[in-house]
């Protein structure tokens, strides 16, 4: 079970783009909470939120994980586990 947030938090401009990226992306596939996946998914659909060149040297390929990330969403969505797959 999950507990709205009940403070104030101040942050950044673009952390809030971020935050609200992700809302949309929630909002979108009719998935509440917000989470990890959805933060994961806005960064990566925001290239400039993140350094893609250190995904890079780290042996990530940003494509890749944008797939990834949405196989594994969908499989949460249809029901089928936590996507652990």
């Amino acid at each position: 079970m999950t507990q709205p947030l009940s403070m104030t938090v101040t942050c950044t401009p673009n952390l809030a783009q971020l935050l609200g990226a992700a809302d949309e992306i929630a909002s979108a596939s009719q998935s509440f909470p917000i989470g990890t996946e959805h933060v994961l998914l806005a960064l990566i659909r925001d290239p400039s939120a993140i350094p893609m060149d250190e995904l890079r040297v780290l042996g990530m390929d940003p494509c890749v994980l944008l797939t990834r990330l949405a196989e594994c969403a969908l499989h949460i969505r249809m029901g089928l586990g936590d996507a652990n797959y």
